[in-house]
């Protein structure tokens, strides 16, 4: 992919909206909030589908075609008890018992195209742009979301960090 193509792409896209299009809200039942629990936050998110679609909208000057584009991802937050302070490593699951919330949620982030069509877009354009500015879209609307559930719910509010674009490797010397 050429930064000509991503460029591109990103001259003719802006974000609409962000839309939790499913929650899967979990707490164990157990879990006292009057107990002062040390806890830790695990966060993961995948992406999933792209979608394009056309629709008419009328305008004083007559009907107009317009094209959006629709990427999900799917978020996962799980507060976990840390009874002897120790974290595990990011890649290990959490033993299920000390889980307190599990919250999955998956988010429908829509984007207007403007000035071109969605299949003037190249693939490996479109694969960059939903790995790293379709996930940045979607953080704030997620911290807020899942930070509003755990606190109506009297749980430990989850520590998110912002988000952070991980940088691309460097390309390998031949």
């Amino acid at each position: 992919m050429t930064s000509e193509a991503l460029t591109y792409l990103l001259n003719h896209l802006v974000f609409q909206q962000a839309v939790p299009c499913r929650i899967d809200f979990k707490i164990d039942t157990q879990y006292d909030p009057r107990a002062a629990e040390q806890t830790y936050t695990r966060v993961t998110w995948t992406g999933g589908d792209v979608h394009a679609a056309d629709f008419e909208v009328d305008v004083p000057d007559g009907p107009q075609k317009l094209s959006i584009m629709r990427f999900t991802i799917s978020t996962r937050t799980r507060i976990v008890k840390t009874p002897d302070g120790n974290i595990p490593p990011d890649n290990e699951d959490p033993p299920e018992a000390d889980v307190i919330m599990d919250a999955t949620i998956d988010f429908m982030m829509e984007y207007l195209v403007q000035g071109a069509t969605p299949d003037e877009f190249e693939e490996a354009a479109v694969t960059e742009f939903f790995g790293r500015q379709v996930p940045f879209n979607m953080w704030p609307y997620y911290r807020e979301l899942v930070q509003n559930l755990a606190m109506r719910a009297r749980l430990p509010i989850p520590n998110l960090p912002p988000f952070r674009i991980v940088p691309k490797a460097p390309p390998v010397a031949k």
